[in-house]
């Protein structure tokens, strides 16, 4: 891992990284990062994909640095991920720091 690859908490997350697979595949980008409305609890991210936004829940990333994150999902599992929340149906705030 290199210095400009080192890990970062969510809230240094921004807004188009790439996001990939267990097996190393491309999932996306990340479209926001969503906390909890009180701020302060990561729920996790909504991701940008070739299906739509999809939603990938914070037990399911496995790393976050400073140029991508790495999650915990194999293809077949990347295929079943639920829509990413829309804002004003469920209770999120969203961090985004690049192209706010």
């Amino acid at each position: 891992m290199s210095d400009d690859e080192r890990p970062v908490a969510y809230t240094a997350v921004d807004r188009g990284m790439p996001v990939f697979l267990r097996s190393g595949q491309r999932l996306g980008t990340v479209q926001q990062v969503l906390e909890d409305p009180k701020g302060g609890i990561f729920l996790g991210i909504a991701v940008a994909t070739r299906h739509g936004s999809k939603f990938v829940a914070r037990d399911r990333i496995e790393r976050m640095t400073t140029t991508k994150i790495e999650c915990a999902l194999t293809a077949d599992e990347a295929s079943a991920l639920p829509d990413a929340p829309v804002k004003g149906r469920r209770p999120f705030r969203t961090i985004n720091k690049k192209g706010r």
